[in-house]
């Protein structure tokens, strides 16, 4: 007895896609969640973990800069992490 091969198509629903990308998300956010302690400790490292000065302006400037710094931290090891292009 000869079995024919059938070729079934499977047309992907928009909720299977959905589910898909949902699942991607969640494994990319806890690989980046691992990133944010190193970050931190970096921008730690360079502007000091808090601002101790009266000053608002340079408080401000100081909030801008250790964001900035955390950021292209978590940005450059996600690269390197291969978690994105």
């Amino acid at each position: 007895m000869v079995k024919k091969r059938v070729n079934i198509k499977h047309k992907v629903t928009t909720a299977e896609i959905e589910e898909i990308i949902a699942e991607k998300h969640i494994e990319y956010e806890k690989e980046r969640n691992k990133l944010i302690l190193f970050a931190e400790e970096f921008a730690n490292e360079q502007f000091g973990a808090h601002y101790d000065g009266d000053n608002e302006i340079y408080r401000l400037q100081w909030c801008a800069d250790w964001t900035r710094c955390f950021h292209d931290k978590m940005n450059e090891l996600a690269k390197k992490a291969g978690l994105v292009g």
